[in-house]
């Protein structure tokens, strides 16, 4: 507005010099002002009047035009400026970066209280920050202040490195689809509640994120869930002291149970040496897997003969019987029906003769359990073997070649050992499949040592007693035999719908008690039967 009337006055006072010069100067002079001029102009025979308006008006287009290009520059310039500068949702998060932890204190000085200690790559929320070099973070149940130099603020890259992405099902039944869109292949359905690992979230902005189920990683859309970063906090003093005083029992436990083991290992040296080369040599018969098992335990009784000088002998005799009455009866397995009635009645006798040591070895299982297990408190009166055999070795009580190999559907469930009861039978099931309590959960993997998921979980564990099912919990869901919810028997598998299908399986140990592979933070645990609501269940002895 200023430039347009300093165009104005410029335009009047050009005008007012040619109407000077015409002769009629004294005229405007006695009227004054703009109108004066204006007036004369209009007064005159025209020749003036027709020059000045001209003049005016070809001044007052151009004015016009300076001004509205003036107008248009600044109103550029003010929308560069005023774009709007969206802050990443990493600003305020900080990363420690130490060796082992900076501490948390009270107040933004050395000399004050400390409240916590934040770890390495653990995270906090950054309040405000001091003048003189502290932050005010909050993180976990702490809340104080930590020298700016030892964490690492707004870096994105660090903070996705450190932390782990997850959604949660908003709606009843949520798709997973093969390709970001809904028009794409089903690969499975979550229900509602449920939280799962995000593995990709680079395509959020267009509606979809990358999630992991145990049917693989597929897309879901963001319309229907929940996505959340969780982060490694601080641990306040107190959570200090109380993880300190729970490792410490852990290690007084664990001490106790190796010399409980120790102990166990010289009894079985000393004293029954006959009866587990009689036991290696009936198992061997069986399979080449059962075979490496006789191995392992022949090693094991050769090392505590060992340590006793008068015993050595005695072990590498016991050994070689073992390794000969192995190959004598893989021979006679082959050739021959009747011998296999011969071996099974060696396994009877192997059997007959466990019994006697269970009650020793059941003080060592309940030491194993109470330290491995705290969310359930067992009162078996078998105990598992002391020292966990590998995934493709058997229990002593197995009579039935053990499938190494992922079964296919059907209704076969393995041969039932002689040697045992059902009821015993499904017991031995149920403490074998509580060894494995703590291990990591892995999808699509089945190693109850280095990682399983849940029908990885229950298939391995039956396998080793002869009892083959198939591989995923809906088929598995499929098979054996139907059982009612109110009559469960250890052993029996349940199965849980996620919304559209069946999509996890447990194992019924007795006691209102499951054991599970449950997901990747919780990995192989024991839960309340009532922890959800299973659909079916089914039997398979």
């Amino acid at each position: 507005m200023d430039y347009r009337m300093k165009r104005i006055a410029s335009c009047l006072l050009a005008g007012a010099i040619v109407i000077s010069g015409t002769g009629v100067g004294t005229y405007g002079a006695q009227t004054g002002g703009v109108s004066a001029v204006i007036a004369t102009g209009l007064s005159s025979n025209g020749s003036p009047a027709a020059g000045f308006s001209k003049m005016l008006s070809q001044c007052l287009i151009e004015s016009d035009k300076a001004v509205a290009e003036a107008a248009a520059q600044a109103e550029e310039q003010v929308s560069e400026n005023d774009v709007p500068v969206v802050a990443s949702e990493y600003a305020d998060i900080a990363i420690a970066q130490v060796d082992n932890y900076v501490n948390v204190r009270s107040e933004p000085n050395t000399d004050s209280e400390v409240l916590g200690k934040l770890y390495n790559n653990s995270a906090a929320t950054v309040l405000e920050t001091t003048e003189d070099g502290w932050y005010k973070i909050t993180s976990g149940s702490v809340t104080g202040y930590v020298k700016c130099e030892y964490v690492v603020t707004g870096d994105e890259e660090l903070a996705k490195k450190v932390s782990t992405r997850y959604a949660t099902v908003t709606t009843t039944t949520l798709y997973v689809r093969m390709e970001p869109s809904t028009e794409a292949g089903i690969l499975t359905m979550l229900g509602e509640g449920d939280d799962f690992v995000v593995v990709d979230d680079s395509m959020k902005d267009s509606g979809w994120v990358i999630v992991t189920t145990e049917e693989g990683d597929g897309y879901v859309s963001t319309d229907y869930v929940n996505l959340w970063t969780d982060y490694v906090t601080a641990e306040s003093k107190a959570e200090e002291e109380a993880r300190l005083a729970k490792e410490e029992a852990e290690r007084k436990a664990a001490q106790e149970a190796a010399a409980a083991a120790a102990e166990a290992k010289q009894i079985a040296a000393e004293q029954e040496l006959d009866y587990n080369v009689q036991d290696i040599a009936s198992t061997a018969v069986n399979s080449a897997d059962e075979a490496q098992y006789a191995a392992y335990m022949a090693e094991q009784y050769q090392a505590a003969a060992e340590a006793q000088a008068a015993a050595e002998a005695e072990a590498a005799r016991q050994q070689a019987e073992a390794e000969a009455a192995y190959a004598a009866a893989q021979q006679q397995a082959a050739a021959e029906a009747a011998q296999q009635e011969q071996v099974a009645q060696q396994q009877t006798e192997a059997a007959a003769q466990d019994q006697e040591t269970q009650q020793t070895e059941a003080q060592q299982t309940q030491q194993w359990t109470d330290q491995t297990q705290q969310e359930t408190q067992t009162s078996e009166t078998s105990a598992p073997e002391t020292e966990a055999p590998a995934d493709n070795s058997t229990t002593e009580d197995t009579s039935s070649t053990t499938d190494s190999s992922a079964p296919t559907d059907s209704d076969y469930t393995g041969d039932v050992p002689q040697s045992a009861s059902s009821s015993s039978l499904r017991q031995s099931v149920v403490n074998y499949a509580l060894q494995f309590v703590g291990n990591p959960y892995v999808y699509g993997g089945t190693s109850l040592t280095n990682g399983t998921d849940c029908s990885g979980f229950t298939q391995s564990v039956l396998a080793n007693f002869g009892i083959s099912i198939p591989r995923t919990a809906a088929s598995q869901a499929g098979s054996g035999t139907a059982v009612d919810m109110s009559n469960l028997q250890p052993g029996d598998l349940l199965f849980y719908n996620n919304g559209g299908g069946i999509g996890h399986v447990s194992m019924y140990i007795g006691n209102g008690q499951v054991v599970h592979a449950s997901n990747e933070r919780t990995g192989i645990i024991v839960s309340s039967v009532d922890y959800r609501t299973a659909c079916a269940a089914r039997s398979y002895f």
